[in-house]
């Protein structure tokens, strides 16, 4: 019944089966790295690029992510609620690179995500537009945090996705000054008129609207021109906090000649 996925040259293939027969293609290597991903101890090396974007209070053993390896379909990888799960073939591109990049981001918001989620009021009613909200600002600020661990590097030549890299971040600040002028309009709106929030019910709306990549953009530029201003370890204090990383961001873009917009 397979017959005639498996007669598909690589070339003619979809994008899905191309990257199923790479996987093919590298299964030997792919079991010997996922062998050495204990025997070299994959976690120490996530740490070494995660804990300078995390407080003190929040490296600590017991909230390192469970990390999960696997046949994920597409170059893709998630962090949440303490768990990574990688796309084995990806983070293998990546690590022959910087061994445990990808995790890393990952990481950061599998950590970060737990600390937001304890610091919300009790009974909080996740249905409401304000909720939705807060939560599109928290993964904003954390998409420009984590941002910050692996994209450098990424972009240096020598990386293996330099040229992917690079074309999706040619336009980051155009796409990110869009956004947060938008975004901007929304919260001065919605302060004044809590209708303002209602087209915008739901995570998706709002990251839809007013953002790109799932808040990539603007978070990835608001992420560099925090670094870039000196303020980023003092947003690290309170890392899981979004109104603490706006407020960062509008202190540097403020102060910078280029007069980005702020909130």
């Amino acid at each position: 019944m397979f017959s005639s996925a498996l007669n598909i040259a690589p070339a003619n293939a979809l994008v899905s089966e191309q990257y199923h027969y790479a996987y093919k293609q590298q299964l030997k290597v792919l079991e010997n790295y996922t062998a050495g991903l204990r025997r070299l101890n994959v976690a120490d090396s996530i740490k070494r690029l995660l804990y300078p974007f995390l407080p003190k209070r929040l490296q600590k053993e017991e909230s390192f992510p469970v990390l999960f390896y696997l046949s994920y379909g597409s170059a893709e990888a998630t962090g949440s609620s303490g768990f990574v799960i990688n796309d084995l073939l990806n983070p293998y591109r990546i690590d022959q690179y910087k061994y445990g990049m990808l995790a890393a981001h990952e990481a950061f918001h599998a950590v970060v995500s737990i600390a937001f989620q304890q610091n919300l009021k009790p009974n909080i009613d996740y249905n409401t537009a304000e909720f939705s909200l807060l939560y599109f600002l928290e993964i904003i600020s954390e998409e420009g945090i984590a941002d910050l661990i692996d994209k450098p590097l990424l972009l240096q030549k020598r990386s293996p996705l330099y040229k992917e890299v690079s074309a999706m971040v040619a336009n980051d600040e155009t796409l990110a000054v869009a956004s947060i002028k938008k975004l901007d309009s929304l919260l001065s709106h919605a302060y004044n008129n809590a209708l303002a929030l209602q087209p915008y019910t739901s995570f998706s709306a709002l990251a839809n609207a007013f953002g790109k990549n799932g808040g990539h953009i603007p978070g990835r530029f608001m992420g560099n021109v925090i670094k870039k201003g000196g303020m980023l370890s003092a947003n690290l204090e309170r890392v899981e906090n979004p109104i603490t990383f706006i407020e960062a961001y509008n202190k540097t873009a403020s102060l910078s000649p280029k007069k980005y917009p702020v909130f």
